[in-house]
């Protein structure tokens, strides 16, 4: 949204932008730019460039605004321009089309895998940053004031684990307060802001 980097709007851990499949190089060249202009004022270039032109002169004092579509368009170009298709394949196997990934995913959605043109589809939200979905399908068959209600005290039960390796919600569900337990309801909208599809792994499988 074009606002300074903040820790509680903004992802900060940087395995985040990883996992979200930008390019450490172009990471690295984003947060240079942030707070620095080569000479030139070109946009792409590398840490050795940045340190062989470096002028405490030409650092930014101002606040810097964390601009996720311009991370995206200078990842872009780095795929494009720095990389041949051969590379961009090889890294493409590093981030996660390999199968060591695919062993990880395939337990989840074996059990709604009918043919392997499935298991993409499936996995798709483990492969998206963030998914996109309309008010009325998130709804479903229930009012909006109710999801929204259930989903804020999802969100309040969730932040209190943190992250790492597995999934909170099998957690969650055994430790949620009775008067906030769980429904079909909660589980059915928790599922789809995390998917955004009609079909998918179940949260409470992903241990």
């Amino acid at each position: 949204d074009k606002s300074k980097l903040s820790k509680r709007k903004n992802p900060t851990g940087i395995f985040y932008y990883r996992e979200a499949g930008f390019l450490p190089e172009a990471m690295v060249n984003y947060l240079g730019m942030m707070g620095y202009t080569l000479p030139d004022q070109r946009e792409v270039f590398s840490i050795q460039e940045m340190s062989e032109s470096f002028d405490l002169k030409r650092m930014s004092l101002g606040g810097p605004i964390f601009d996720l579509a311009k991370l995206k368009w200078l990842n872009g170009r780095y795929l494009r321009e720095k990389l041949s298709p051969e590379e961009v394949v090889e890294r493409l196997g590093q981030w996660k089309a390999n199968p060591d990934f695919i062993a990880k995913v395939l337990p989840l959605a074996l059990q709604r895998l009918e043919t392997f043109a499935d298991f993409f589809p499936l996995a798709q939200f483990l492969l998206i940053e963030s998914p996109t979905y309309s008010t009325e399908d998130l709804m479903g068959k229930f009012e909006a004031p109710e999801v929204a209600r259930l989903l804020k005290i999802a969100e309040w039960e969730l932040e209190r684990f943190e992250p790492g390796i597995g999934s909170p919600y099998p957690a969650c569900s055994k430790e949620w307060p009775k008067p906030r337990k769980p429904s079909s309801r909660i589980c059915s909208a928790l599922s789809f802001t995390r998917s955004a599809a009609q079909r998918f792994p179940s949260l409470f499988s992903m241990e």
